[in-house]
């Protein structure tokens, strides 16, 4: 190999040719390349080639053109590295587990933010432009965040969508509307440019609600109709609430909830295909019929996860694992440290973890709230551990990542 030295340089004239392109001109030195639409003829060892017509760099090296890329984030285009929760209710509760300690009880605007998989606490990223926004549902494309209001209290819930940007903290802005009003929903997907939110419970409408809605997450506006999701199994007709979601760049998946009459908690996988606006399908099943998740997606872009829920006696500990694209049944993942649920997921891709959560019935001054998160590898089975806390104590809040 070679070594050019320069201490120097004196040409103030016409540009000086160095071999692979370098080119020395007054007192900058180039880099040169070839643009074109097909490959150069008779390239050097190291000429760089930029094609026009599949806008692509290469560098030819060994006697061929080699395609060069930059290595980014393993973030998925519909989320990122950062984890947020959005809303929720929280309450005073020194008998609740871990730390912090919640605020007075009520219905929070608040907005909490961290690095996924690391031990750092969550800090407060700014506040929901919604009023006591609880039972709320999210989704991204990494760089912005849309928030699904739902249960206000009274009676009511809103049809309102808020967003964020995930790289500036800040207080939330006006979206757009629902279709309807939506509390307690199956939980919301999105492709990085779609974000999209199924079933649920409408006031307006006097009960639960089968309707999905669908947003472009880089345009403020309404929300559309998207479709319908399936009713109950075993020949309960009846539409769902509180169920769970996962995804990968393609398809979306809603699983579990509970039917209104009967009620009836249920263990089915439903599917959507974002891209295209449609009815949901049968997809598989869940390792049991549960509802009431910690809320969220979980996923790797193969892999899905849900964790946690009420399956009608009992809180939930065991997570479950899914292959997204194909209709395999779920299989077992490994366990949460308590039976908890209401709570939030979020991933990065590679790590998942479940945040914020209700773990259920025994304290007198209301519900037992965890402030903690816990951590699972998406791509290997296993339990939960602790890696973190939020900056407060949750339950009836939901997450998605970004930025």
């Amino acid at each position: 190999m070679s070594t050019l030295r320069v201490n120097t340089i004196t040409n103030n004239g016409s540009a000086v040719d160095l071999p692979q392109k370098f080119k020395i001109g007054g007192s900058n030195v180039e880099q040169g390349y070839t643009a074109s639409g097909s490959e150069p003829s008779s390239p050097a060892t190291g000429d760089f080639w930029w094609d026009s017509s599949n806008e692509k760099l290469y560098r030819y090296i060994s006697g061929e053109f080699k395609e060069l890329s930059l290595a980014g984030s393993s973030a998925p285009v519909w989320g990122g590295l950062k984890g947020f929760t959005t809303g929720g209710g929280a309450y005073t509760n020194a008998a609740g587990s871990g730390n912090p300690q919640g605020p007075s009880s009520g219905y929070l605007q608040q907005i909490d933010n961290w690095t996924i998989n690391d031990s750092t606490q969550a800090t407060d990223f700014g506040d929901l432009n919604m009023t006591q926004p609880n039972y709320t549902y999210g989704t991204s494309n990494n760089t912005r965040g849309v928030i699904a209001s739902g249960y206000q209290g009274s009676g009511t819930a809103a049809n309102q969508l808020d967003y964020i940007t995930c790289a500036t903290a800040g207080n939330a802005s006006d979206f757009g509307d629902q279709t309807v009003d939506r509390t307690t929903s199956m939980g919301s997907v999105g492709n990085g440019t779609r974000g999209i939110y199924g079933g649920g419970y409408s006031f307006g409408q006097s009960g639960y609600i089968n309707t999905i809605d669908y947003v472009t997450i880089a345009n403020t506006g309404n929300a559309v109709d998207f479709g319908d999701l399936l009713g109950g199994e075993s020949g309960n007709t009846g539409v769902l609430k509180s169920g769970a979601s996962s995804n990968d760049e393609t398809t979306g998946l809603f699983m579990g909830g509970h039917t209104q009459s009967p009620y009836t908690y249920q263990n089915r996988i439903q599917k959507i295909t974002m891209a295209t606006a449609g009815n949901a399908t049968d997809h598989a099943n869940l390792t049991g019929a549960n509802a009431y998740f910690l809320k969220g997606v979980i996923s790797d872009n193969t892999t899905g996860i849900v964790g946690g829920g009420y399956n009608g006696s009992q809180d939930v500990q065991s997570i479950d694992r899914f292959t997204i694209a194909t209709g395999a049944n779920a299989t077992d993942h490994g366990d949460l440290p308590n039976g908890v649920n209401d709570g939030a997921a979020v991933s990065n891709g590679t790590y998942g973890e479940f945040a914020g959560s209700n773990l259920g019935a025994g304290v007198a001054s209301g519900p037992n709230l965890d402030g903690r998160r816990y951590v699972v590898t998406i791509a290997t089975a296993g339990n939960a551990s602790f890696i973190g806390n939020l900056a407060i104590r949750w339950y009836s809040t939901s997450g998605f990542s970004g930025a």
